[in-house]
């Protein structure tokens, strides 16, 4: 209990102010100080400890009256809670990789959602544990309790899902009252992960204690060094099955069983263990019987009861949507909505992310679009982000142009090419695209290829992660992937403090940078751009890129100046001096700690593209 209030702290310290104020860094020195003044701590204790007689291990006060023996087991027995509680640690850590999957549809990606689901967790362990403690003098029989313990935690879990139709009115009820002390943002967060992860992990947390006190035993090692032997056994299996645990959730529980197959192979393992150790405990056979006879009908029940969590996922946050298809992915949960109007979105971990509705295609068109019309003749491009497909798409059906696309989600790929090929013109079938599943800035990292165009599908900064593809580091390598004159297009957007730090850090990469398309879409380049009519009536002579150009009222080259907003100049002006993200400071992932009361102000920036054009003429 006490360890894990600790790691309470340190939950929250690192994802409310660590992080967002000082920088991953100082957060890691931070906990590296911790842990060595707490080596000193303990150097300094066992120096002191030396001179005098080693007291026997006591977990409880010394000062009380010897206290009667605990439930005894024999080896064997022993060894069975050992195996009960290494499934134990392969249950509970299984079940927080699919509770985070599954409660971050309705919390969205964010770092506070990942800290506060995480809290959820360790609130429960640290209270389970510390409700417990109180009782383990009592000479009970904690084997069956410890039995019904184990089963109860398996129908807690399938009833984990219930409470997911319940956020409503508990928000209703209790979010004013928390919204007053944490805002109504964090308020939501901390709701939601303690109402569907907390209940559970109660269980989770009352159950340790009392395997890791039937395992050391009372028959003498208490007296010895044999405890401290027993319980690092028993902590080490434990966390042996937590790490197996995490791996088979991610990468083959969830993507072939699904979120609720997870769920029921869990509960089932939890309770299984539960129903095995109330038949060997030292209970009559009556006894027996009828504990696991009612812990039986309470798991059934649970079972009966057991909702599919998207249903709630709509109802919530899109009503009137229907899933049509859905894939559990290693990195995600990718799946395809149908609306009243018959009209398709693709939804990545609950977000929205593409859609065959306008305006939607048009904005992710014109990202791919833009750069290669402004670029003179751009042959190699590339695209980080597939999503619906509409940006790569766009890219692909410029003439002469050969396309590399980078997409980290396979699923998404497929949802792309089966239902979005409207929208992107059916960009993965053509013979000048090549796909490339991975990361898109460790595609970046290794990868010698340079080219003209470098483009990015949309990608929301506030979410957990997407700070890596903001950074300086990532801009850099995206400066390093281009050829001379080479062009790189970054959306941009959000509150005022975000905006102007998107671009702030973009123009410090790219000093050469304009900005676009009512204020959203900036061009990145290291050299000054040059406007030229020559190069705008060359591609509207290709009749497939005039036909293009003419569905994107940009057939004339006023047209296409029309949709200029700033030049490099005002852009510094602009953002002024301060803050730029790096991956120290990932800080548009951490918005809360920046201003969010007003949207930014462009009526100031004014058309300069004139400049460009009598730079040109001047050359």
């Amino acid at each position: 209990g006490i360890n894990t209030a600790g790691a309470i702290a340190g939950t929250l310290a690192a994802g409310l102010v660590l992080i967002p104020r000082d920088g991953i860094r100082v957060a890691f020195i931070t906990a590296a100080t911790l842990n060595l003044l707490v080596a000193v701590a303990a150097i300094l204790a066992g120096l002191r400890s030396q001179g005098g007689t080693q007291p026997a291990l006591e977990v409880y006060d010394p000062g009380a009256p010897p206290r009667p023996h605990f439930s005894f087991v024999d080896d064997r027995t022993r060894t069975l809670v050992l195996v009960v509680f290494a499934l134990s640690g392969f249950a509970s850590i299984a079940l927080e990789v699919v509770w985070f999957r599954v409660v971050t549809l309705f919390l969205r990606p964010t770092v506070y959602g990942y800290a506060l689901m995480l809290t959820a967790v360790l609130s429960g362990i640290a209270v389970g544990s510390f409700l417990v403690a109180p009782f383990m003098r009592r000479r009970w029989d904690w084997m069956l309790v410890l039995a019904v313990l184990e089963v109860v935690i398996g129908a807690s879990t399938l009833l984990s899902f219930a409470t997911l139709s319940m956020i409503p009115a508990v928000m209703k009820m209790a979010g004013p009252l928390v919204s007053n002390v944490i805002g109504p943002y964090l308020a939501y967060q901390l709701i939601v992960s303690f109402l569907v992860i907390f209940p559970t992990m109660v269980l989770f947390g009352a159950a340790f204690p009392i395997g890791l006190r039937l395992f050391v035993g009372d028959d003498g090692a208490a007296a010895s060094m044999q405890a401290g032997r027993r319980v690092g056994v028993f902590y080490s299996l434990n966390l042996t099955g937590a790490i197996i645990g995490s791996l088979a959730a991610g990468f083959f529980l969830l993507p072939r069983l699904g979120t609720t197959g997870t769920v029921i192979v869990l509960a089932f393992v939890s309770a299984a263990s539960g129903w095995v150790l109330g038949w060997v405990s030292g209970a009559g056979l009556a006894r027996k019987a009828v504990t696991i006879g009612i812990t039986t009908v309470l798991f059934v029940a649970a079972y009966a009861i057991l909702p599919d969590p998207s249903r709630a996922y709509l109802a919530q946050r899109y009503p009137g949507e229907t899933i049509i298809w859905q894939a559990e992915a290693v990195q995600a949960m990718v799946s395809v909505h149908r609306h009243s109007n018959n009209q398709l979105s693709l939804n990545v971990n609950g977000n929205h992310q593409a859609s065959t509705q306008q305006p939607m295609p048009f904005i992710h068109q014109r990202i791919g679009h833009l750069p290669m019309i402004v670029h003179p003749d751009a042959k190699d491009a590339l695209v980080i982000g597939l999503g619906g497909g509409a940006t790569a798409g766009a890219v692909s059906q410029h003439p002469g142009v050969n396309v590399d696309v980078v997409e980290l989600s396979r699923e998404v790929t497929r949802a792309a090419n089966r239902f979005f090929r409207p929208i992107n013109d059916s960009v993965l079938q053509k013979p000048n695209v090549t796909l490339h599943v991975d990361d898109g800035r460790n595609f970046l990292l290794f990868s010698q290829k340079k080219y003209d165009v470098v483009t990015a599908d949309v990608i929301l900064p506030i979410h957990a992660g997407s700070g890596n593809l903001y950074s300086t580091t990532y801009f850099e390598l995206v400066r390093r992937s281009l050829k001379p004159g080479g062009m790189a297009l970054q959306w941009v957007a959000g509150t005022e403090a975000e905006y102007k730090m998107i671009m702030r850090t973009f123009v410090r990469v790219f000093p050469e940078t304009t900005l676009w398309a009512d204020g959203g879409l900036m061009l990145g380049s290291v050299t000054p751009i040059t406007l030229r009519q020559t190069d705008h009536d060359r591609k509207m002579q290709d009749p497939a890129r005039r036909a293009l150009l003419t569905s994107l009222k940009l057939d004339t080259f006023d047209k296409l100046l029309g949709e200029f907003v700033a030049g490099p100049d005002e852009l510094r002006a602009f953002v002024g001096n301060g803050p730029v993200l790096t991956d120290d400071r990932p800080l548009v992932e951490y918005f809360l700690s920046l201003p969010r009361d007003r949207q930014p102000d462009l009526s100031g920036l004014r058309n300069g593209a004139q400049k460009f054009l009598e730079r040109s003429v001047i050359r």
